[in-house]
């Protein structure tokens, strides 16, 4: 299942494991708000390739000579230093000649770790919630005002009641 993010994210916890068995149980504990997002694995092909790839629930062969990428998103700053350290420890025990991470049955090595907007893919960035908040203050809306969201890759929304268990968990993708 090459679009699920549930083996990314699966890969992730237990790579920060390695360094911090204790965070990644919290992280990985109960059911509440994520610290953080995976994406899915995304192929070297175009957009709206991987899109119908996606829509179809497609196999896509790995190709050990391409390169494939991934998108952590944290939302809790304290874990910013977490992941530093994790990449520190990772390319002090020989990095690049090591598997980084294993999604699946697939062994990933670590290429390149981009943190700033240098790149051309718009998927890498950094901001505060204060900064989010002070940028929406500062546009001039209508009272009423449509908002388009595009996704890069498969999402899914967990709709459920706080107001007691009337309702179980749904799932939107």
């Amino acid at each position: 299942m090459p679009f699920s993010g549930e083996l990314v994210h699966g890969a992730w916890l237990n790579w920060i494991r390695n360094a911090a068995p204790d965070i990644a149980t919290m992280l990985h504990d109960g059911n509440k708000r994520r610290l953080f997002t995976c994406s899915s694995l995304q192929f070297p092909m175009l957009a709206l390739r991987m899109q119908q790839m996606e829509l179809g629930n497609r196999h896509i062969v790995l190709d050990p000579e391409k390169t494939y990428t991934i998108r952590i998103t944290l939302l809790l700053s304290e874990l910013f230093p977490l992941f530093y350290h994790t990449l520190l420890l990772f390319h002090m025990a020989g990095g690049k000649r090591q598997a980084f991470m294993t999604i699946g049955k697939q062994h990933f090595l670590l290429e390149e770790v981009i943190t700033t907007g240098d790149d051309n893919t718009q998927w890498v960035g950094f901001t505060s919630f204060a900064q989010l908040v002070e940028e929406a203050k500062a546009l001039k809306l209508d009272r009423v005002q449509p908002l388009t969201l595009q996704f890069d890759s498969l999402t899914t929304f967990n709709r459920h009641s706080s107001k007691g268990d009337v309702y179980e968990n749904h799932y939107a993708r």
